[in-house]
C-alpha cells in the first residue's frame, strides 16, 4: 500500500454543487483537516457534503456561516472516510466568496478493484 497527503482548494464559482474532491480508483481517503474562508464584507454560508457513490446519496457534513472578511472555520472533529469515486462536494450561497481547503490522507490499494 501507498500513502500520501495532499491538499486541495476550491472557491466555488456558482452556487450550485462543486466537487472539491473525488476519492480516486483503488484508494481510501480520510478527510483529516476541513477549513473555510472568507474574503467577503459579508457574512457567507457554505453547504458541505459528502457524496457516497455506492448510494448515489449525498450527505450534509456540515452547514456553516462564516463571518465577514479574513474570518475562518475550522473543522477537525475526527475523519470522514471515502472510498473510490466518492466525493466532497460544496454549496456556496454566494459565488466566489468562500476558499474551501482540505487536507486528504490518501492510501492505494493497488489490489483493490
Amino acid at each position: 500500500m501507498t500513502e500520501s497527503k495532499r491538499t486541495y482548494f476550491l472557491k466555488p464559482t456558482t452556487t450550485d454543487r462543486e466537487v472539491l474532491y473525488t476519492c480516486p480508483n483503488k484508494h481510501t481517503s480520510s478527510v483529516k483537516v476541513f477549513i473555510l474562508t472568507n474574503s467577503d464584507t459579508g457574512n457567507r454560508t457554505m453547504l458541505v457534503e459528502f457524496y457516497d457513490l455506492s448510494t448515489t446519496t449525498y450527505h450534509t457534513l456540515f452547514d456553516r456561516t462564516v463571518s465577514q472578511k479574513d474570518s475562518v472555520f475550522f473543522d477537525s472533529g475526527g475523519s470522514v472516510v471515502l472510498e473510490a469515486g466518492d466525493k466532497l462536494v460544496l454549496t456556496a450561497t454566494t459565488a466566489s466568496s468562500i476558499t474551501a481547503i482540505a487536507t486528504v490522507h490518501e492510501i492505494l490499494d493497488a489490489g483493490r478493484n
